[in-house]
This record gives C-alpha cells, structure tokens and sequence, in this order.
C-alpha cells in the first residue's frame, strides 16, 4: 500500500480515482500511468478562472457548452468531448448533459482515456510508437504533448513529432502515479 502522508491534495484526488483511472485505460488499452498523469497535469494548472467557469457550468450548462470552456479535473471542453462521446463512446448526450458529464470525476477520467485514444487513432499509422504508452514511451510523450493542443499538432501528423515540455512533464510524473494507483 501506498503511504499517503505528505501527499499533496491532488495526488489524493489521483489516488481517490485510481479504479477508475485504471479501468479507463484498460477500456481503450492505455497504460493508466498516462492517463493519471494528465489528471494531475490538469489539476495542477487550475485556476481561480477555472473555479468559477465550474460554477457557471453548474448554473448554465448551455452557456458554457457554447463558450467551450475547458471544464472538470481533466479540462475537456464540450466540444471536444462531443467528438469523444460521437466517435468512441457510440452516443453523444444533449449539450447540457455533456457539460455536467465533465463536471463528474469518474466520467471525466473515462473521457480522457477516450479522447488519448482518439489521437492516437490519429497518428498511429504516421507514428507506429503512439501505441506506446507506457512509462517513457514515445506515445506517451505525444499525448501528454497533444493533450491541451489541437489532436494533430501544429504541423499536422506526421512520422517526426516534436514533443514539448508539457509531455515530458507528463512522462515523468508517471512513476508517481503508478505508486498513486497501484492497489
């Protein structure tokens, strides 16, 4: 068991969700280090701003869908979250359910695991290794790179992808949450 003391408020949150964080990945076949890891990515650069765009989206969801605000733990935003639920999920819910679907933890971490699956579909034919996305794997670090970006990258997909700082940020949080997670 994982000693928890001196752990920070969203290295708690991370091992609160760790069932769901690893049945996510198991369903779309990631390795569920990349999946925390960009949970906590996300937690970490939370705002003030975002704290209160959360509140709005509690009061009018409709209004956030259309402003498409980056919202939740994992800072989805509904549109792009409409094309996870459309091309991997198999439904896509009514505006309003889709924004309060993002306010939900548990399905917010679902939602990440689907939408690091709908890059690498993606890129996996351009970039064989996005596949790989266990610790230091080349996929990882593309997903941890193309996560808060456009799914294709600033020069579209290609065999040659340039990973920044974010991903490799991401990549080496990754043993961390595999202590976070493990049962």
């Amino acid at each position: 068991m994982v000693s928890l003391s001196g752990r920070s408020g969203n290295e708690l949150k991370i091992y609160h969700l760790r069932d769901e964080i690893r049945q996510s990945a198991a369903e779309f076949r990631l390795s569920p280090e990349i999946v925390g890891a960009i949970v906590l990515d996300e937690l970490e650069r939370r705002s003030f701003e975002d704290d209160i765009e959360e509140i709005l989206a509690v009061i009018l969801p409709g209004l956030v869908y259309w402003a498409d605000w980056s919202i939740g733990i994992a800072q989805i935003k509904p549109k792009t979250a409409e094309i996870v639920y459309r091309e991997l999920l198999g439904n896509c819910p009514k505006p309003n359910q889709i924004v309060r679907s993002l306010l939900d933890e548990k399905i917010s971490c679902r939602l990440v695991a689907a939408y690091c699956r709908h890059i690498i579909n993606l890129w996996r034919d351009a970039f064989p290794p996005a596949e790989n996305t266990g610790l230091d794997g080349d996929g990882a670090r593309l997903l941890g790179t193309l996560y808060s970006l456009d799914p294709t990258g600033t020069w579209g997909v290609n065999d040659r992808p340039i990973f920044n700082d974010r991903g490799e940020g991401i990549v080496a949080s990754m043993p961390q949450i595999r202590q976070l997670i493990e049962t």
